[in-house]
This record gives structure tokens, C-alpha cells and sequence, in this order.
């Protein structure tokens, strides 16, 4: 605490004998004739002054802004010569956001010291803020003179004055002041662009930046700064031939390519982005982090099996031998793998993987996938099984596993896992999925209570459109709540319209209802093109109502041709020309 003290000791007297120096007259200056009484008042009164001037740094020093600037108002009251008081208190009601007070003590602290360097600098500045540009430009023209040193400091303060008071020629001048001190730069020439651009001079803009191109014939930065402008003022061939220039000079440049592909983007020319998104993922020489990045959008971009197997692939697989089966690498393999509907490779690839990294899920489940699609079920089983050592508290895989066993029909068992799903509280969105293929499972165990229980659960957090087809095509089957099933079949057909398996279904509980007619209309949309055994087995039904057995007949026969599906009494319909329900 003693040396902390010391130290403001020091700043406060020095500040105040720097002070004194500059705003005081010497003895030798002072009248020969000043009585000895004369001068201890003098004496006297320097010590008070002193005194009340330390009181006020010390405060603003230690950080105490209200207590300094309060004390350097009583300061400046009685000592009205002091300039380093007026300079501080002026700081301080500037930060205070007091902006015309500080314009005040500045202009003040400039009267007693003309020449200070920190008094003029501080005072333009407080004059800009306080939107008086002109004032401020005199005071920095000043400061030019006096401070050679720092002379384009102050000219670049001046061009941005300029500048926003839409003075361009003085601006421009301005700038061409700093150029000829500092050379042709990037920064000057972009603002002299700027100005140029303002002033409707493309052409000259287009030559300013030439030039600054001509400075350093093999600085890609500068020529993209040219290809940028072209594009800017709408010359496309122009911007294009300085793109493809630049990708060659810099092939490495990761910055600059991205930039050539931004141009591309903006220009809808698709080609061009993916070649140049291919020469970063193709360039070893690139950080693999960024390359990885580059391959989403190419894939997104043109989300073709065979690109991307013929494109992509050849890429990625040159990456993951070029990372010595390091694990990034790897997961990208498989990951692009799998977007080429490559399953079989793509899950062999992620068990790969795993014997490096078994702790991303994403893995697991992109595995679990892959054996999905190829309909390889109990891989799926054995998969979430499996995962449960890494994830045991993973809704998600359990729900995965559920419904691979309801794929099999093995439904106890589906319900089972589907309810250790629901224990672990999953998402709503989940939980609601998962209380629907309950629902299901249940059906079709012909446990019909507990599977409008599970149906009405699902329902009650989100009326999701499969979820409302489903059960009110279980009534319907049922021959129950016809009402509520046809309301529920109504709003999955306003959620999706137009929906084949939907539209069956309102169909169906139509003609449930004795409504033949208007069920034929809602049955023929959804056979519209092609239809399913059960689709056109429910049309044949629907014709024996009204009557044309022998229409009945031919769709009955036509869904026993397409099979995979119908009821259990299509043959004895189909044999007995008959309708059985």
C-alpha cells in the first residue's frame, strides 16, 4: 500500500510540475519589485493549488471517477490557468458521456497550451464526436505542422472526416498523401475504391487496383481484390477469367479458394463451386479439418448416387490413405459411403471405425442404418445390443431396436424395448413415435385396449398424420368409433394431402360407414397410378356394394396378383365371387 501510494506521489507531481513549467512565469520573469510578503503569498498559493490537484489525480488515478471529476470542477473553479486540470476533467466528463462539457474544458486546456500535442489531439477528437467534422480537421491540419513525426496519423483521422461528410476529392487527395509516404497499398487503394466507386468512376477504380496488381505481379491477394471488383460492377467474364487465374496461382491458399467458391455460389454456377470444392478435398497439402468440411456441400450440392460414388468417393478414399487410417478420415469413408447408398461397404467401413472410436453414437447408429436398409434385421438387434455397453441410456437405440423387432413381428418383444425407450424419458417428438408403434405392436397382438391407450398417448402430445391414419384404420377394422376414426382420418389427410395410404383409409371407414359411392372416389384416388393388394382389394369390395360383381371380381384378382398384402379372405372371395368380410 506505501509504494502504491509513493507512485502516485510521483505521477501527481509530475504531472503538475510539467503543468507549472508550461503555464507559470519563472521568478526571473516575475516583477524585480515583488515584496517578500508578495511572494509567500505566491508561495502559499502554489501549495494550495498543488494540494487540490493532487486530491483530484489521485481519485481519478485510483479509478474513483465521480469523487475526480466532482474535485477537478472545484479545481478548475479556483485555478483557472492549470491546462493539465482542464485536459483531465475534459477526459473525464468525455467518458462520463458529458460530450459538451468535455468540448468545453478541452477548448480550455488548448488556450493555455497551444502546442500540447495530447490537448490538441484530444480536443479534434472530442469536436468529431461532438459532430463539429470541420472544426476537428482544423485542429488535425494544425497538429500536422507541429507534429511531422506524427503527420499521417493525423491525415488518415482527416480522410475518414472527409469521407463521411461525402468530401471525396479532399478524401481522395488524402489518401494520395498517404500513398506517397507509405507506398501502394492494399489498405489505401481499397479505400480509394471505395471514394471512386461513391463517385460512379468504375473505370478508374478498375485501374486504381491495376495498379496496385502491378506492384506485386504474383500477389493472388491483390488480384482477388480485382476479380472481387469485376464481380462487384457486373463485368462476369471479366471476374471469371481473375478467378480461374487465381485458383491456379494459389492453389494452396485455402482463404482465397474459399472466396473463388463464394463467387461462384453468388453466380449460380454450380460447376464452378464443385470444382473448386474438389480442389481443396483433393489437395493434400490443405488442413484435413477443411477438406472434410468442403465434402458436405458437394454432396449437398449434387446429392446423386452415382456423382457421388464416381466423384466423391475416389476423393475421400485418397484422404483416408493419406491418413494412415487415422480416425476422421475413416468416419468420412464411411460417412460418404453411406450417402452414395453404398450399405453394405458403409457398415463394414463403421465397424472399422469402431475399433479406433466407440464413443460417438453417430456411428452406431449410422451402422444400425446401413443394416436396416439392407433389411438385414437381426444386425440391427444385435447392433443396439451392442451399443448399449457405450449407450445405455440411449432412448434413440432402443426405439431402433423396437422397431427392427416389430419388422420381424415379434411383438412382445418390440413392446418391451419400445417401453424401456419411454423409461429413459426421450424427446417429445421421440416419445410420441415411440407410443404410436406401441400402439401397433399391441394391434397386432389384438390387445386392442392397451393399443388405443398407447394410440391416444401418442396422439395427446402430437397429432402426428401416420399416427391419426393408423389408428383410425384399426377402428375401422374393428368396426368401432367409426366417427372418431373417420375425424382422425380427416386430419392426417389435412397434414399430408393427397397421401395414398390415407386416402385408402378415409376410404375405407367410408365404406364402413355404407357410404360406397363416396368411398370409391377416395379408394380410386389412392389406386391412382399403381396401388397396393389392400388398396385394390377394398375397391373390389366396394363394387360387390354397389353391385358390378364383376368388377369386384377383377380387382380382387388383380390385388391376388400383385400380392404382398389383402386379407385373409381374399382367395374365397376371389373363388366365390363373393364379399366376406
Amino acid at each position: 500500500m506505501i509504494e502504491k501510494i509513493t507512485n502516485i506521489v510521483l505521477i501527481v507531481a509530475s504531472i503538475f510540475m510539467l503543468q507549472s513549467c508550461g503555464s507559470t512565469k519563472t521568478a526571473t520573469q516575475a516583477s524585480k519589485k515583488s515584496t517578500s510578503t508578495a511572494g509567500k503569498s505566491n508561495g502559499s498559493s502554489k501549495k494550495a493549488e498543488y494540494n487540490a490537484f493532487f486530491k483530484a489525480e489521485t481519485e481519478r488515478i485510483k479509478g474513483n471517477k465521480k469523487q475526480a471529476r466532482t474535485l477537478y470542477r472545484e479545481f478548475v473553479k479556483r485555478f483557472k490557468s492549470n491546462g493539465a486540470a482542464y485536459y483531465n476533467l475534459s477526459k473525464l466528463e468525455f467518458r462520463s458521456f458529458n460530450f459538451k462539457d468535455a468540448e468545453e474544458y478541452a477548448a480550455r486546456s488548448v488556450e493555455l497550451s497551444p502546442k500540447n500535442k495530447y490537448y490538441l489531439e484530444h480536443f479534434a477528437d472530442v469536436l468529431s464526436l461532438n459532430k463539429k467534422p470541420k472544426k476537428a480537421v482544423g485542429i488535425y491540419e494544425q497538429l500536422t505542422g507541429l507534429y511531422k513525426e506524427n503527420a499521417d496519423t493525423y491525415r488518415y483521422k482527416m480522410y475518414k472526416i472527409y469521407s463521411d461528410l461525402d468530401e471525396y476529392d479532399k478524401a481522395y487527395k488524402t489518401l494520395d498523401l498517404l500513398e506517397q509516404n507509405w507506398g501502394v497499398s492494399p489498405e489505401i487503394t481499397m479505400q480509394k475504391v471505395d471514394l471512386l466507386l461513391k463517385q460512379k468512376k468504375d473505370n478508374l477504380a478498375i485501374e486504381t487496383v491495376k495498379k496496385l496488381v502491378e506492384t506485386e505481379p504474383r500477389n493472388a491477394e491483390y488480384k482477388e481484390n480485382l476479380a472481387s471488383l469485376y464481380d462487384k460492377l457486373g463485368r462476369k467474364e471479366e471476374a471469371k477469367k481473375m478467378y480461374e487465374a487465381l485458383i491456379d496461382d494459389a492453389p494452396n491458399d485455402t482463404r482465397l479458394l474459399m472466396r473463388s467458391s463464394s463467387y461462384y455460389l453468388r453466380n449460380k454456377d454450380t460447376v464452378g463451386f464443385q470444382n473448386v470444392l474438389k480442389k481443396i478435398v483433393a489437395n493434400p497439402k490443405i488442413d484435413e479439418s477443411i477438406r472434410m468440411s468442403m465434402l458436405l456441400p458437394l454432396i449437398e450440392i449434387n446429392n446423386d448416387t452415382s456423382y457421388i460414388k464416381s466423384d466423391i468417393l475416389p476423393l475421400v478414399k485418397s484422404m483416408k490413405a493419406e491418413g494412415g487410417g487415422d480416425g476422421k478420415s475413416a468416419k468420412m469413408y464411411a460417412d460418404v459411403l453411406y450417402s452414395a447408398r453404398q450399405y453394405a461397404p458403409a457398415a463394414a467401413a463403421y465397424r472399422e471405425y469402431l475399433k479406433i472410436d466407440q464413443s460417438k453414437f453417430a456411428v452406431w447408429f449410422n451402422m444400425m442404418l446401413c443394416h436396416s436398409n439392407l433389411n438385414q434385421l437381426d444386425s440391427v438387434i444385435a447392433i443396439a445390443d451392442e451399443s448399449f455397453d457405450y449407450f445405455p441410456n440411449n432412448a434413440f437405440t432402443h426405439y431402433f431396436k423396437g422397431t427392427a423387432e416389430y419388422q420381424k413381428k415379434e411383438y412382445a418383444a418390440s413392446i418391451k424395448s419400445l417401453q424401456s425407450a419411454i423409461d429413459l424419458e426421450p424427446e417429445r417428438d421421440l416419445k410420441a413415435q415411440i407410443f404410436s408403434m406401441m400402439g401397433d405392436a399391441y394391434h397386432s397382438l389384438e390387445d386392442y385396449k392397451k393399443s388405443d391407450e398407447k394410440f391416444e398417448a401418442a396422439i395427446k402430445i402430437k397429432e402426428d398424420a401416420s399416427t391419426l391414419n393408423n389408428y383410425a384404420y384399426y377402428l375401422s377394422i374393428r368396426n368401432e368409433r367409426l366417427e372418431d376414426a373417420l375425424k382422425m382420418s380427416e386430419k392426417s389427410l389435412k397434414l399430408m394431402p393427397d397421401t395414398k395410404t390415407f386416402l385408402d383409409t378415409y376410404g375405407w371407414i367410408l365404406f364402413k360407414q355404407g357410404d360406397y359411392k363416396k368411398a370409391k372416389i377416395y379408394i380410386e384416388k389412392a389406386i391412382e397410378g399403381d396401388g397396393d393388394a389392400d388398396v385394390l382389394e377394398h375397391l373390389g369390395d366396394i363394387y360387390y356394394k354397389l353391385n358390378d360383381e364383376s368388377k369386384a371380381k377383377e380387382y380382387w384378382q388383380r390385388a391376388k396378383k400383385v400380392g404382398g398384402g389383402g386379407s385373409k379372405m381374399l382367395d374365397k372371395k376371389i373363388e366365390e365371387g363373393k364379399y366376406y368380410e
